[in-house]
């Protein structure tokens, strides 16, 4: 009741006044002194097993970014193979790539990098009495690389992995 008295007679006390405003963020540049300053560094990949190149490209990375590569396929198997039921079926072959690579930290002022590669395929077959499948291989590796120098990464399976660093 005290309220509506106030506000017939024109006495509500005033709100609060609104906080001070903060003050402006102060925002960095990438190009301050920053004791990580941004650095690209561009490759040549080629993954093969044995004679067959499974996949080659160019790849880019940051000392904030990696690069990746990935591909699925799937397909129905070549023959119908009879099952213990008497059925005929049609199973399926998978295969699959995956190509990751990022720059690691610099602590001793060289460049290293990290690789991870998965690889799926079909399991070997042997005719209509094998079992159908998938085999994996995965390698995971930490390299350092100089400007204009290339390695080799060797998994199981012939699985080779030649990184080129361009500049």
């Amino acid at each position: 009741m005290s309220i509506v008295f106030a506000m017939l007679a024109g006495t509500i006390p005033s709100a609060p006044p609104p906080p001070p405003m903060p003050s402006a963020p102060i925002l960095l540049s990438s190009r301050s002194s920053s004791p990580n300053p941004l650095k690209f560094v561009n490759f040549e990949v080629e993954v093969r097993s044995g004679s067959t190149v499974l996949w080659s490209g160019a790849m880019r990375v940051s000392n904030r970014v990696g690069a990746s590569f990935s591909r699925q396929q799937s397909d129905a198997s070549a023959e119908a193979c009879e099952n213990e039921q008497g059925d005929y079926g049609f199973g399926g072959e998978r295969s699959a790539l995956a190509v990751n690579l990022s720059m690691m930290r610099q602590s001793s002022g060289s460049d290293s990098f990290d690789l991870r590669v998965n690889w799926d395929r079909p399991g070997l077959r042997d005719g209509c009495s094998s079992r159908r499948g998938t085999r994996t291989i995965a390698l995971s590796e930490n390299f350092v690389l100089v400007e204009r120098t290339e390695t080799v990464i060797t998994g199981d399976g012939a699985l080779a992995i030649r990184i080129r660093r361009r500049d």
